[in-house]
Formats: structure tokens, C-alpha cells, sequence
């Protein structure tokens, strides 16, 4: 049997970890070491910030431990009596007690976790000592519920909870592993007071479950640890500026926002992604003993700041330091330890890097990924490989050249090795030659030295050492750093689990990504690999689009801006002059606007409303990519400049209005104008007049006037490369920049799920577009306010206050949509007419049969309404337009 040696028993009980009446001495049945060990590692997850850095390493290693002395054909617990569950037979002080009687069917991670898993770690959290406000029945409940479970299965090893408790308990699942004690205990108290009938029985978990929320929150109250300082930084490396969006310093955060700020930050998520086993380019004889393929990082807990995938940084630095102190004992064994030390530098696979060095030697082609590495200056690696997906960025229109900056789609950065270790990974070329029995030989040697090392660094640095883990930690580095997705897949090489929406509109400098790599590899490696002086090249790397000329964009700016009024005269007498007016603001409002959202210049922002905008919150609801029902419709931030020029607008079309009551022969105008500041139809429109003097209006088009203005077969989402690059350049948080755009960050910005307080993120974002702003030419400073005898008209929305709860309908009823496309793909026929397919919905909408008439006169619900329509839009390409206009044919004819 494993024992649990006492000198970590005083770790669990120094940091308040456990009660002290449990016997972690006790010895552990090995066929149950793996759930122990599986549990120290949850509560280590769940209580890492109350840890040190010492601590959590010794731990860990008593976890490995266990879990390697693990045996499947030992023993079970016994044979307890007849409808008694074995765990009966286990002291309830017991570890093996502990580890199983929380478990379920599910994986055990804090996710998936069961209530009674949540109130068994409050009582290792030893809330009956920390919290001495609870009174005794409430410290009772808390141990009732730790220590009973609703089994199904009375004599299962260890036991698997009802569907219907699962479903219970999902209910509180997410606030449970986010510790939103506050959320999970009203939400408790609100199932306890109405629970849905089939739920009904387990009314007084619930109320047991707000007790134990209600101690948490106090614990949590009490007990928080202070924020690190932040460290310093040189001129040389990228500045870390970065809080989560919507959490700043002095703010106070709601308490349904669980990403603490920098230092504080827990691992929240426990979950093991499976590596990527798809071989994707080899020759036969390199088959037997390599595997390239792609690098497969998706970390878990990145913005927690310690990713269950990742080794943690005391970890890395222990297994950096013995590599370099490792003494090779032959050739091979020296080619195997430097591509170890190129692994913790460069995030790439050994087998990859191995290839990469001698691809001609194997008779490998075509690898994936292409890794070219050359050394130009000593100790210095140059490696370089295409970015993900960039055969599908857009190229630069001909006869523009001029306006773009030369941009490369090959990723290039520098890793530092000794002298030694460059001759030792080149000389693998002279082992290898090519189609020779030798090569094969000399690849098998090399083989078993990278697992010896890789043995020994297990036992003798970190036991959770592996090739995915060590890359992993420069990776989370990185990404602590900077909160840059779009940059770890351009340097990784790799999506890392999120869309490559963000890699389409950015372009960085090669010094740049070189010193957000330096940066995290100083602070994760105690300066083992120094920092890069050979910079040769400062290329652009990445999309060609983005590296349009900037002061040709800020030139367009200044000029729109400066044709626009930027005072109004009290009354105006002449149409002419009230049209030009007009005209020149809408031109520089809307390319504002475009420039400032970071928008898609499609058809929605002609038809921009100021229903869509909210001038107390500084926000904008765009939906500029219709196409794409999973991210139809997105959130962004006005800065004050921005607001004031909206107000400015909303000021002039009260003179249009004024203008038009002394000129009642313009009353289509005064319709224009009345409609838009009622949000009801467009802001921006353009005004002509004919010989008749009859005035009349015109959707505005951004296109047009980006074609006017910058000139033709420019990219229409222009604005976004802009944005995306220029933004990073100034040093504005990338994560910002990405919600600003509507890309994902790695967790829910808006919804049911959101983490995100709107008004403190405006507050966080509004400097940085204000700073964005002044680069691209506009003067800021000078504001334009209503006067205060202008009240708000009727564009002024209720619906905004409860933003928060629209976007999340608004969410479901985009995610309903896309399940219905989905759902319905295969269905989908090319050519098939769109007034049938209408026809047929409405049949199986009102279970008419093929042969019935359609009812004439009959008034559809709007719930059916909508329903025929997501499901017509599910199964044509046609635009939502499109479909309103055969729909209004055919009712005609129904008449």
C-alpha cells in the first residue's frame, strides 16, 4: 500500500487545506492511489493562490506519486453487507474516504464537479474554524451534505449519482467553479423558494448549498491574498499594461466577474486535451521513430495564469536548470539534450525541431508544420514557418502596391543556444544519410536518449515533465504577458483551440513578436536564454492587407474631418447650404464611426440607426456580418470624441427638422430627419436636389466613399486591419482591441455567461480608442456637447440599461439560428427556388399536407413568423432581405 509520508501532512494543515481530523497518514489501497492522487491535484487547482511555489512542487510530486503506484488488479475495499455502500467500510477521516465518496460518473474536475464535491473542499477549506459567524446547525448541514451522497448504485465501487441530481446539479455548476459565492448562494436561495417539480425533492440540498456558499463568501472575504507587485520592465521588452477587460485596478467588480487581476489569478479549469496523433508528413523509414505533426496547444486556464497543460514557472526553471547541468554521455545523448533546451525555447515539438534540422538526411519533402531553422551569428537559431491558414488572407489590389508596406507570411524569431549546442544539433546531419540502414539506426539511438532524458527529469526535476507541458509554459507566458491570442497562434504555429478570425487583420513587427518571446522566456527562465541582439530584419509579418501606409489613412482622416462643421448656425435659410452641411458631416461621421468600431463596411452601416447606440453608456450594437449567425451581432465602445460627434449629428437634424416646419414644401425631408432621431431609420443619408428643388435623400454607403476617398478595390474591411494592427502598435491591451472588433479572448465577453461589467469596460477601452483616435489624425480634445436646453428624443432606448440581459437573448436566438443551419445543411439544394421553399415551411409550420390550399386571410403568430423564418434562412443563401421581399410577394397573392 502508498503511504502518505507526514512531512506534507503540515502543508495541508498550515494552510487551513484540511479539517485536522482527517488521517492523510492512513495508507492508501492501491487500487484506489489514482483518485487520491487526483485529489490532492483538485484541491491543489482549487486552492493554488493560498499556496507557495515550494508548496504546490511537493504536493504535486506526492500526487505523481500516488497516482503512479496505482494497481487495477489489487483488491477493492471488501464486501460490505447487503444494500450498504463499501465506502461504509472506510472511516469517514479516511483519504481513500475522501477521494471517492464525491465521485461520479463524470469526469473529476471542477467543472463537472457535484455539489456535495463543492461542500466536501469547503470542509477541507476548514469553514467550520475560519467562519466562527455559522452557527451550529448551519456547520451540520454543511457536513451532512459533505458526507452523504444519493447513489444509484449501492454496491458500485464508487457510485454514481442520479440523472436527475446531475441535472441539479449543472445548475449551479458554472458559479461552483467560477467561486461566484455570491451568485451560487442567491441562486440556491431562489431554487429553494420555487424549484421546478421534478426537482422539488432536492429543495433542502439547495438551502444546504446556500449555507455553503454563504461560508465560502466569507472566507473569500477574508482571506484574499494581496496582489503581487507588478515587475519592472526595460524599454526592450513588451510592457505589461494588461488587466482583464472590464476589471480595472480602482474599480469596483461586480461580483459575477471571476477573472481576478494579474497575480491573483487561480486555475479555475482542470481539463487534459488529448495530444493531436495525426502524422501529417514523414517518409517511411523516419515513420518508425517520428511523429511531425502540429503543435495541438489548447491550455485550459489561461487566463487563470496556470493552465493544468503548462508546467507551472518553479517547475520549467528546475527542468531548464538541469538540462543545462546535465552531462551528456555520447553523441546522441548531446543532440537530445539541446533539443530539449530548443523545446522550452521555442514552443515547437522535439520530433518537429529534429526534422526541421534535417529534413534532406530523412528524405522529408513536405512536413507539417515547415520548420526551417538557420543559425547566421553565433548561438543565435533563426526559425521560421508559415502562419496558420495564411492562404486564405487577401492580397494587396493591384496598382496599390504603393500604399502597403512589404509583409511576410512566414513567422521568424530567434532562440538563444551555447556554442556547443548549435554544433551538436548541425552534426546530427553527418549521422544521417539518406535511404541508409544507418539513418534508421542512428534515429532509434537518438529516440531512446530523448526518453532517457525525459526519464530523468521526471525523477529528478518535475514528474509532469513531457513535450506538450514544457512548451505549454513559455506559451502561458506569453500569454500572461501579453493577453494576445492572435499572437500566440501566429508564434506558435497553432490555433490553440479559438478562431483564426483575429490572425486576418493584424501585421507585426519582427521585433515585435521577438520581444514579447524574450520578455517571457527572462521572466520564465531566470535569463538561461538571453535576450535576442541579432535583430537583422524588422519586416512586417502577417496579413498584407494590414500593412495599408498610416499616413495615408490619417491624411483621409483630417481631410473628411476638416470639411465637416464643427459649429452650426442658429437657424438656416438657405437648402443649399443645409445640404452640403449635411453631406460633409455624414462623410465624416460614418468614416469615424467605421474607423473607431473597427468596422466591416457592409451593408449595415448604411442602415446604422440611433437605436442601435446609447450616448449614457458610450456603446454601439453593430451587426455588420449577417452571414454568420454565431456572431451576427457585437458590442463596441465610443469614446467621448466619437459621442460628441454622434450629438453633434443629432443636433443638426433638429435644424433639419426646424428648417423644414418654416418650409413645409420639403416634407419628405422632414420625415427623414423625424425618423432617424427616433431611431427608426438611418443616421447617415445623403441629400441631393433636383431642378424641381425638390430635395431628396440617398442611403450613405461607406464603400463609395472608401472608393472615393482611398481608391478603388481597397479592402472594404480596411477599417479592421487598421484597427487591429495600428492599436497593438500603440501599445493598447490586445484583448481590448479583440473585444472592440467582436473576436473571442478565451472566455464569454457578453451573454448569460459574461464576466464582463459593461460600464467598466467602456472605461477601460474609451482612452485607448481616445489614444487611437490622435494617431489617426483627429483632435480629440475638442468635444461637442448638446446644449443643455436639448433634451433626449425619442432614440433614447429603455432596453439599454438592461443591456446585459437583450445581448443574451440576442445570443440564444443567434445560437438557435445557427443549430438550425446546422441541422438543416444537408437539406440545403442548390438552385431551389425561394418562394418554394417558402411555401413548403409554412405547410409543416401549419401541418398543412401538399395538397391543401393555403388559408387566404390568415394572420400568422409571430412566434410562427419567426420560426418559419429561421428556417428558411437555415437552407438558402439568400440574404435576410431577400427572403422579406418573396415573403411580401407571396402574401399578395394569398389575399
Amino acid at each position: 500500500m502508498a503511504l502518505i509520508p507526514n512531512r506534507y501532512l503540515e502543508h495541508f494543515i498550515d494552510m487551513k487545506l484540511v479539517a485536522p481530523d482527517l488521517c492523510w497518514n492512513e495508507r492508501v489501497p492501491p487500487r484506489y492511489t489514482l483518485k487520491v492522487g487526483q485529489e490532492i491535484q483538485h484541491i491543489l487547482t482549487l486552492f493554488n493562490d493560498a499556496l507557495t511555489a515550494d508548496t504546490i512542487l511537493k504536493l504535486n510530486t506526492l500526487a505523481n506519486a500516488l497516482i503512479e503506484n496505482q494497481d487495477d488488479s489489487a483488491d477493492a475495499l471488501g464486501s460490505p453487507k447487503k444494500d450498504t455502500h463499501p465506502l461504509a467500510l472506510l472511516a469517514s477521516t479516511s483519504p481513500t474516504f475522501v477521494a471517492l465518496h464525491p465521485g461520479n460518473s463524470r469526469i473529476l474536475d471542477p467543472t463537472g464537479m457535484q455539489l456535495e464535491r463543492l461542500g466536501r473542499l469547503a470542509l477541507l477549506a476548514h469553514i467550520s474554524s475560519a467562519t466562527p459567524t455559522l452557527n451550529a446547525s448551519r456547520i451540520e448541514a454543511i457536513q451532512s451534505l459533505c458526507r452523504t451522497l444519493p447513489y444509484t448504485e449501492t454496491r458500485s465501487g464508487v457510485g454514481t449519482a442520479s440523472p436527475e441530481y446531475e441535472t441539479f446539479t449543472d445548475t449551479f455548476v458554472v458559479l461552483a467553479a467560477s467561486r461566484d459565492w455570491f451568485g451560487l448562494k442567491q441562486s440556491a436561495k431562489a431554487f429553494n423558494q420555487n424549484p421546478p417539480p421534478e426537482l422539488k425533492k432536492f429543495a433542502i440540498q439547495a438551502e444546504r448549498l446556500a449555507y455553503i456558499a454563504d461560508a465560502l463568501l466569507q472566507i473569500g472575504l477574508t482571506t484574499k491574498p494581496k496582489a503581487a507587485p507588478r515587475p519592472k520592465t526595460n524599454k526592450k521588452t513588451v510592457q505589461n499594461t494588461f488587466y482583464p477587460p472590464g476589471l480595472s485596478q480602482s474599480a469596483n467588480s461586480p461580483t459575477y466577474f471571476v477573472i481576478p487581476a494579474r497575480n491573483d489569478l487561480p486555475s479555475i479549469i482542470i481539463e487534459q486535451v488529448k495530444n493531436d496523433e495525426r502524422i501529417a508528413a514523414s517518409n517511411k523509414n523516419a515513420l518508425e521513430t517520428l511523429a511531425i505533426r502540429g503543435s495541438s496547444l489548447r491550455l485550459t486556464s489561461l487566463w487563470a495564469g496556470s493552465s493544468y497543460e503548462a508546467l507551472l514557472p518553479s517547475e520549467a526553471r528546475e527542468c531548464i536548470k538541469w538540462l543545462f547541468e546535465y552531462q551528456p554521455v555520447n553523441k546522441y545523448d548531446e543532440a537530445a539534450k539541446f533539443l530539449w533546451l530548443l523545446v522550452g525555447a521555442s514552443m515547437q515539438r522535439f520530433d518537429n525541431l529534429l526534422v526541421a534540422f534535417c529534413r534532406k538526411e530523412l528524405g522529408i519533402t513536405d512536413p507539417l508544420p515547415d520548420i526551417t531553422i538557420s543559425s547566421e551569428a553565433a548561438g543565435y537559431l533563426t526559425l521560421e514557418f508559415d502562419i496558420i491558414n495564411s492562404d486564405t488572407f487577401d492580397i494587396v489590389p493591384p496598382a496599390h502596391e504603393d500604399k502597403f508596406a512589404p509583409s511576410s507570411q512566414r513567422v521568424s524569431y530567434i532562440a538563444t543556444l551555447p556554442q556547443d549546442g548549435l554544433k551538436a544539433l548541425y552534426d546530427i546531419k553527418s549521422w544521417l544519410l539518406p535511404n541508409n540502414q544507418l539513418c534508421l539506426e542512428s534515429l532509434k539511438t537518438l529516440k531512446i536518449a530523448k526518453k532517457s532524458i525525459r526519464r530523468k527529469i521526471r525523477q529528478q526535476a518535475s514528474s509532469r515533465f513531457t513535450d506538450n507541458a514544457f512548451r505549454a509554459t513559455l506559451f502561458q507566458q506569453i500569454f500572461t504577458d501579453t493577453g494576445d491570442i492572435a499572437l500566440l497562434q501566429m508564434i506558435a504555429g497553432d490555433l490553440s483551440g479559438f478562431s483564426d478570425a483575429a490572425l486576418h487583420y493584424i501585421a507585426l513587427e519582427q521585433k515585435y513578436i521577438q520581444n514579447a518571446i524574450d520578455s517571457a522566456r527572462s521572466k520564465l527562465y531566470d535569463g538561461y536564454f538571453p535576450a535576442c541582439e541579432h535583430l537583422t530584419k524588422n519586416m512586417l509579418t502577417g496579413a498584407p492587407t494590414s500593412t495599408f501606409n498610416t499616413e495615408t489613412f490619417r491624411t483621409a482622416c483630417t481631410q473628411l474631418a476638416a470639411k465637416s462643421p464643427k459649429t452650426l448656425p442658429a437657424k438656416f435659410t438657405s437648402i443649399t447650404e443645409l445640404i452640403e452641411t449635411n453631406n460633409a458631416q455624414t462623410d465624416h461621421l460614418g468614416w469615424l464611426l467605421l474607423t473607431t468600431t473597427g468596422s466591416r463596411n457592409q451593408k449595415d452601416s448604411s442602415e446604422l440607426t440611433l437605436a442601435q447606440i446609447c450616448l449614457d453608456l458610450c456603446t454601439i450594437l453593430l451587426k455588420d456580418k449577417g452571414s454568420d449567425p454565431a456572431i451576427f451581432r457585437r458590442l463596441a465602445v465610443l469614446p467621448d470624441y466619437v459621442v460628441g460627434e454622434i450629438s453633434l449629428r443629432i443636433h443638426f437634424l433638429r435644424k433639419i427638422v426646424d428648417y423644414c416646419k418654416r418650409h413645409p414644401q420639403h416634407a419628405s425631408l422632414f420625415t427623414d430627419a423625424s425618423s432617424a432621431l427616433d431611431g427608426e431609420s438611418p443616421l447617415l443619408f445623403h441629400l441631393t436636389i433636383d431642378t424641381t428643388q425638390e430635395v431628396k435623400s440617398a442611403p450613405w454607403v461607406g464603400r463609395l466613399l472608401l472608393k472615393k476617398t482611398l481608391g478603388e478595390k481597397i479592402p472594404g474591411d480596411i477599417f479592421r486591419h487598421h484597427m487591429a494592427t495600428n492599436m497593438r502598435k500603440y501599445c493598447a491591451p490586445a484583448a481590448l482591441i479583440e473585444i472592440q472588433l467582436g473576436h473571442t479572448i478565451g472566455y464569454p465577453v457578453f451573454g448569460e455567461e459574461s464576466v464582463v461589467d459593461i460600464p467598466t469596460l467602456v472605461k477601460d477601452m474609451k482612452p485607448q480608442l481616445n489614444h487611437f483616435l490622435q494617431r489617426c489624425g483627429y483632435n480629440t480634445n475638442n468635444v461637442f456637447k448638446l446644449p443643455v436646453n436639448a433634451p433626449y428624443t425619442g432614440h433614447y432606448i429603455s432596453r439599454w440599461p438592461n443591456l446585459a440581459k437583450n445581448i443574451a437573448q440576442i445570443r440564444q436566438e443567434d445560437a438557435r439560428r445557427m443549430k438550425s443551419i446546422k441541422r438543416a445543411i444537408n437539406q440545403t439544394g442548390s438552385g431551389t427556388d425561394l418562394n418554394e421553399i417558402i411555401k413548403e415551411e409554412i405547410r409543416s409550420n401549419l401541418h398543412l399536407n401538399e395538397k391543401d390550399e393555403f388559408p387566404r386571410q390568415h394572420t400568422l403568430k409571430e412566434e410562427n413568423a419567426k420560426e418559419i423564418y429561421r428556417a428558411v434562412l437555415s437552407r438558402v443563401a439568400d440574404s435576410p432581405a431577400s427572403i422579406k421581399t418573396a415573403t411580401i410577394k407571396l402574401a399578395v397573392n394569398l389575399r
